[in-house]
């Protein structure tokens, strides 16, 4: 199959582009700069230059694929404005096609906000967006609305992405190198639902080659249930400062963080059994506490390259 990606040199769609070409599909993905370019190349994937706000740099292109991937996401100015253009783009092209088109669009577990007391969330859970991401909802449903007979579409919603660079399991590393010290959000006790960026991308792969019908949301995790000080204690062994957690109200979180901190304070439990059911997909990687050892050594590698 022909692949087009957008955001394909960032965090999750590097790790999507290179798990669809693993598969033998001809995969192109959105890049703004020749560095991000070598990137592709390097995974034998061929560079578009453009930017999601600016369609004719990628319309073609999107023409010419049969599954149209959208995981790039501008925090700059206008991110949301950016973000509502990519998606009139991708689904004007999909729906002038005549052929078939899945379009996959990347979401995440904070649509569903803090859910306390143990329960389990899955695609039934009414949303409740954190503020943060209190536009996601309305474009995940232009999405969903958009599905036809010669249109699937699917909305991925991730977990906390960890490998690599890392995503948020980053900001634990980068401060225990900086401060020696990681912080957590009061005592910790809330639960972030995790999934190894691999996995992730193992998923979308699946997604692409799978005949899904109508509208699908997934949610993918890796279906642990560990507290963020629990995994923030693993983070700080791994580092070598074992036991330096400072705790901080949240108040000053907000200080620190702005409206990111209601995130990080997140308490959620995710379940990815539809995932399992209509893929047939498993998460292969290890908790992240259990190699965290890699994931510090991982982390370090990035940061003299």
């Amino acid at each position: 199959m022909r692949i087009f990606i957008t955001g394909a040199s960032g965090y999750i769609g590097q790790a999507v582009a290179a798990a669809c070409r693993r598969k033998g599909h001809y995969v192109c993905g959105l890049v703004r700069s020749e560095e991000s370019a070598l990137i592709l190349r390097k995974n034998e994937v061929v560079p578009i230059f453009g930017a999601i706000h600016s369609p004719e740099s990628y319309c073609l292109h999107a023409e010419q694929a049969e599954v149209l991937i959208h995981c790039a996401f501008d925090n700059g100015d206008e991110s949301i404005e950016k973000d509502a253009v990519a998606i009139d783009t991708l689904l004007t092209v999909a729906k002038q096609s005549s052929q078939v088109k899945t379009l996959i669009y990347t979401s995440g577990i904070w649509v569903y906000g803090n859910i306390r007391g143990g329960h389990i969330i899955d695609e039934t859970t009414p949303l409740n967006p954190i503020e943060l991401v209190k536009w996601r909802p309305s474009h995940e449903g232009q999405i969903l609305q958009a599905a036809s007979s010669s249109l699937r579409t699917v909305v991925i919603r991730p977990g906390c992405v960890y490998g690599g660079k890392g995503s948020l399991t980053a900001m634990w590393f980068a401060e225990a190198e900086r401060s020696n010290t990681i912080s957590v959000i009061e005592e910790g006790h809330n639960r972030w639902p995790m999934i190894h960026r691999d996995d992730l991308a193992e998923c979308y792969a699946l997604v692409a080659e799978k005949e899904l019908s109508g509208a699908i949301v997934l949610n993918v995790t890796d279906g642990t249930h560990y507290s963020v000080r629990e995994m923030v204690e693993a983070a700080a062994q791994a580092s070598g400062i074992e036991g330096n957690i400072t705790s901080i109200p949240f108040s000053a979180a907000i200080n620190r963080w702005g409206a990111l901190a209601q995130g990080l304070a997140i308490d959620q439990k995710v379940s990815h059994e539809r995932a399992t059911r209509l893929l047939n997909w498993h998460p292969r990687h290890l908790s992240f506490i259990d190699e965290v050892d890699l994931y510090w050594q991982s982390w370090k590698s990035t940061q003299t390259t």
